[in-house]
């Protein structure tokens, strides 16, 4: 008999501001409150990553922003104590404290051995979709973002894996043959993980949900939408 593999998904997970304050004052699994034994009880926990990790305090020169979240380096431990083995970090407030940012939480990331997708030192590793081994499950993971076109990956510069979200048939294929990439490494479940559309919206748009039907039209295994900053709901499709 195979052996079950158990997946917890989160949302915005934002260690800025009042949170960073407190970081150094309490235990990491203090922030987790009773949900705590649930993310622990499963085998991995994926999570969008909504702030940078740094020291850094040269706030985001590429495009105007009210709010600006920046976590100190011992945030990671927040990150590990709720089981949280990759994020995402396609979103409008990774670069919130500047490339120097975005790069500083990639190296906190590597250290503490959490995967990561959707944002890169350039468009090649934005873009580029990731292999993780959970349990005795290969798990495939893409991740992009509607948000903040100016932060977009470039050739020669920090950024995100930005792309409109629309089910045309150029963005559906650059995200086939991100699917039959990860297919050909031996991916056994495929995750594609969208920081997607407005706060505080109860129901995403038609076009969203016919984005995310023609994804897995195309082998996706689970569509993973985040951003709207309550939950909107589950869809069992196919």
């Amino acid at each position: 008999m195979a052996k079950s593999v158990t997946l917890a998904f989160i949302g915005d997970v934002m260690l800025g501001r009042g949170v960073n304050e407190e970081i150094s004052q309490r235990s990491a699994e203090s922030f987790w409150g009773d949900v705590l034994p649930i993310l622990r009880g499963a085998d991995a926990v994926i999570a969008n990553l909504e702030c940078a990790i740094t020291q850094n305090t040269q706030e985001c020169r590429r495009t105007p922003k009210v709010f600006h979240f920046r976590a100190d380096p011992a945030a990671v431990e927040v990150l590990c104590a709720a089981n949280i083995q990759c994020v995402n970090l396609a979103n409008n407030h990774i670069l919130d404290f500047d490339d120097q940012g975005l790069l500083d939480t990639l190296k906190y990331l590597d250290a503490a051995e959490i995967y990561h997708a959707g944002a890169g030192r350039d468009i090649s590793q934005a873009t580029t979709p990731i292999i993780v081994d959970i349990a005795s499950l290969r798990v495939g993971i893409i991740a992009l973002t509607d948000n903040e076109p100016d932060c977009a990956a470039t050739k020669d510069s920090p950024g995100t894996n930005y792309l409109e979200i629309s089910p045309n048939l150029l963005t559906l294929s650059l995200i086939e043959s991100a699917i039959a990439q990860l297919r050909q490494v031996g991916a056994e479940l495929v995750i594609f993980s969208a920081h997607w559309g407005p706060n505080m919206v109860i129901s995403p748009p038609l076009h969203f949900r016919q984005f995310a039907r023609a994804l897995v039209d195309r082998g996706v295994d689970i569509f993973h939408g985040h951003s709207a900053h309550l939950f909107q709901g589950i869809e069992n499709y196919k």
